[in-house]
């Protein structure tokens, strides 16, 4: 009898290891940890033509504060592209090539919108983007975080008078298919009644020596 009760104290622990972690899992699918980004950091791909305006996406959480905002450039050595410090843009830290061409997609920054526009892009814009931030509650001496990285692809116009050299091309070679079409139709008549006429004179040879 006291192996019984031995065996029952066992599988009630056992149930009470399972239960517990089970608890464990529904307690952690209905707290998951909290993170700055909203989707991790990946990167993304944006192709342009020079001149024009680009947004340099770049989202985080609206639920914390934020401090420092820095969007860098591979290669661009200690220069940011970009500086976002204490509520306002922090020129004496950015790159003199990307001065009066950066700005914030939107100023307030309202739900995590820490994008940027670069304006008049040309091929030296060409490189990877990368958008950190350190927020309030990061411990002090704490590296930016990371959120998203962008690949900036700037290529010339298309060469629009190769394109027009092109169709013009084209167009004078279809013409001269289309008229020698034509031509063939119209001579095809005059051989089939000629034609007709040689065995016409082949079958009837006195008409032609009376004709003579």
């Amino acid at each position: 009898m006291e192996k019984k009760k031995g065996g029952g104290t066992q599988k009630k622990d056992k149930r009470g290891e399972i239960q517990n972690l089970l608890d464990l899992i529904w307690f952690s699918m209905k707290n998951p940890p909290l993170s700055l980004c909203s989707s991790p950091a990946g990167l993304k791909n944006i192709s342009a033509e020079p001149g024009q305006n680009v947004t340099l996406p770049c989202k985080a959480e609206n639920n914390y504060t934020l401090i420092v905002l820095e969007w860098t450039r591979d290669g661009l050595e200690k220069k940011k592209v970009f500086v976002f410090k204490d509520g306002r843009p922090f020129e004496g830290a950015q790159h003199e090539f990307y001065r009066n061409r950066v700005f914030l997609n939107d100023s307030q920054t309202k739900d995590g919108d820490l994008s940027v526009v670069l304006k008049n892009v040309n091929s030296n814009d060409t490189g990877t983007f990368n958008c950190t931030v350190l927020h309030k509650n990061d411990p002090p001496g704490s590296p930016l975080n990371l959120i998203s990285t962008i690949n900036l692809q700037v290529f010339p116009p298309p060469d629009i008078a190769g394109i027009i050299v092109g169709v013009l091309v084209a167009v004078l070679v279809v013409g001269f298919l289309i008229y020698m079409k034509i031509r063939a139709q119209n001579q095809t008549p005059r051989d089939s009644n000629d034609q007709q006429n040689v065995e016409l004179d082949t079958l009837n040879p006195d008409s032609n020596t009376e004709n003579n």
